[in-house]
């Protein structure tokens, strides 16, 4: 102990002076003298000083489990834990706080089970596992309870109202559990945080439309956030208030918080917080009909949304253009701006899935790290063995007893790795299953939101062309032929084959031998395969119809013909059968 205290000195006094990178090669350059627990602590120094950390930890981690030094074990899960939720890689976080969870309670090491909890708090919420996040919140708070920790029940109270409020819906719940936050920052003379607390209790209030409440509370949020110097706060709450007299419709005062946000925005030189901005202050005008200024502050909204690649602002501007210009009557460019919201959209989703693709590869990746370094430590212990085993057979060469043991050992150690082995195969399927089953199911979600997409994009270009239609009759000559131009407009727009193509290139991902099945059945035309697709789909008469622009007397036949050319029996359902394909 007195040598590990005395080398641990000596590292730290090397750091004094040196740069980061000095520091890391100096640590390096001690690992290759270093054994065991001392060469755990340098690796776990090693970790801080470094982002790309993970390599570090894994080592120290197995090398401690290796030798049973559960104290090293534990640190390393927890910043490997920290380490995952810095990159918002949620899942495997959670993952390494739970193994830390399970190993802190085995020895009762219950001096960083705060830090533990805590970790596997934030990394449940976000990945959304909520049941488990509101079990370690009750366990937290219990043991700050318990020991008076005042600062870490409101911690505790603070996230216990933003789960009632946020997923719960219980938004009375979610006040009280706030309230006693609120006392015990108070109480733990923490003011600092209040800012955010008070911004919760009035979004409580704001959800249950009490806005003389929800405004009580923003308003006593914005103090604290000025005195306490959190300029994005004091944004966020004039964006919040904003918003609630757009609500009211109280558009004075509506517009003078607005300008405060733009204020507070230009004043921080916080410019990525300026689309929210002009969208707000579109919304404003927008609801006041005062069209061309809507239009003005909404564009450049959007613009600035799309320089700093800001899709859910830039979803949030195209739907308001939509809307600015079907009310105007400007058919075309609603229609342009119904296409981008459909492209956004369609972005979200894809990013989505390829997060999930890259937090599973991220999975997979760490687990062979984690293998490639149990694999070392193993082939370094086999060559002491071999070490051990040459000086054995030197020195008492006779002692054949010995060696038929030491062969068994051998041969009963590698029996236990194929073992291991084999093990290991079988987990790595069963994840690949998940991976596929998991990949399917956002297919299965991608290709019901596009087709819903598409079905409304279609029902409003009809809608669109009926009112140009009865506009039509009773115009002059000259308008009816602007009118004939747009209507042609929109019958390009309403192009049923591109919107089949999009649709079975998503629909084959999720079916994909579905078409093959059909080919079995003759006299099949392209409009029954097409037809049949849309019935696979679940979808009714009306948005058949839609999809296919016909009516919906014409889906019936449809679907009469559909279930002769299939030789189906008078009592056999055609959609039953169908689904069964």
């Amino acid at each position: 102990m007195v040598k590990k205290c005395l080398l641990t000195l000596l590292v730290f006094c090397g750091w004094i002076g040196m740069s980061c990178a000095n520091q890391i090669d100096s640590l390096s350059a001690l690992l290759t003298q270093q054994e065991g627990q001392l060469r755990i602590e340098t690796l776990l120094a090693i970790a801080k000083l470094t982002p790309e950390a993970q390599q570090w930890l894994i080592e120290a981690r197995t090398l401690s489990r290796d030798i049973r030094y559960q104290p090293g074990e534990l640190n390393a899960l927890i910043a490997l834990g920290d380490f995952y939720a810095d990159k918002d890689q949620s899942r495997l976080a959670l993952r390494h706080y739970r193994d830390a969870y399970y190993l802190n309670s085995a020895d009762n090491y219950s001096d960083q089970l705060n830090t533990i909890l805590m970790g596997l708090i934030k990394s449940s919420f976000n990945a959304r596992v909520y049941e488990e996040s509101a079990a370690y919140l009750d366990q937290l708070r219990k043991r700050a309870e318990d020991n008076q920790d005042i600062a870490t029940l409101a911690y505790a109270y603070k996230t216990l109202g933003r789960l009632h409020g946020i997923v719960l819906e219980d938004m009375p719940q979610a006040r009280q559990y706030l309230l006693e936050a609120v006392n015990y920052y108070q109480e733990a003379e923490q003011p600092e945080a209040l800012s955010s607390v008070y911004n919760n209790i009035g979004i409580t209030y704001l959800n249950e439309k009490q806005y003389e409440s929800a405004l009580f509370y923003y308003e006593i949020a914005i103090e604290m956030a000025k005195k306490y110097q959190a300029p994005d706060d004091v944004h966020l709450l004039y964006s919040n208030i904003t918003s609630l007299y757009i609500d009211l419709q109280q558009f004075e005062q509506a517009m003078r918080y607005n300008k405060l946000a733009m204020e507070q925005t230009a004043l921080h030189q916080r410019e990525e917080m300026l689309a929210f901005d002009y969208l707000n202050r579109g919304l404003i005008h927008y609801r006041q009909q005062q069209y061309a200024l809507a239009d003005s502050f909404t564009l450049q909204g959007v613009r600035l949304a799309e320089e700093a690649n800001d899709l859910i602002r830039r979803s949030w501007g195209y739907e308001l253009l939509k809307d600015i210009y079907k009310v105007q009557r400007r058919f075309e460019k609603a229609t342009y701006y119904t296409e981008q919201l459909l492209l956004v959209k369609d972005s979200l989703n894809s990013i989505e899935a390829v997060r999930q693709l890259a937090e599973q590869a991220s999975e997979r990746e760490l687990v062979e790290a984690e293998q490639e370094v149990a694999r070392m430590e193993s082939d370094a212990y086999r060559q002491g063995l071999i070490r051990n085993g040459i000086i054995i057979l030197a020195l008492i060469t006779i002692v054949f007893l010995g060696l038929w043991i030491n062969r068994n050992r051998t041969i009963v150690r590698l029996q236990k790795q194929e073992l291991d082995k084999l093990n290991l195969i079988r987990e790595m399927k069963a994840k690949e299953e998940d991976f596929l089953r998991e990949k399917l199911q956002q297919q299965e979600r991608t290709l019901a939101s596009n087709t819903m997409q598409l079905i409304q994009k279609n029902e409003m270009l009809q809608d669109i062309k009926s009112n140009i239609d009865d506009l039509g009759e009773s115009q002059s000559e000259n308008a009816k032929v602007q009118i004939r131009e747009l209507h042609r407009t929109i019958e390009k727009n309403m192009n049923f084959d591109d919107d089949w193509q999009r649709f079975k290139l998503h629909f084959e991902k999720v079916h994909s031998d579905f078409f093959d099945k059909l080919t079995q059945f003759s006299g099949l035309n392209s409009n029954d395969i097409r037809f049949s697709a849309y019935i696979k789909m679940g979808l009714n008469t009306k948005e058949i119809a839609q999809l296919m622009g016909i009516n919906a007397s014409s889906v019936q036949k449809a679907r009469y013909r559909l279930k002769k050319k299939l030789n189906l029996e008078k009592s056999t359902n055609l959609i039953d059968f169908i689904q069964k394909i």
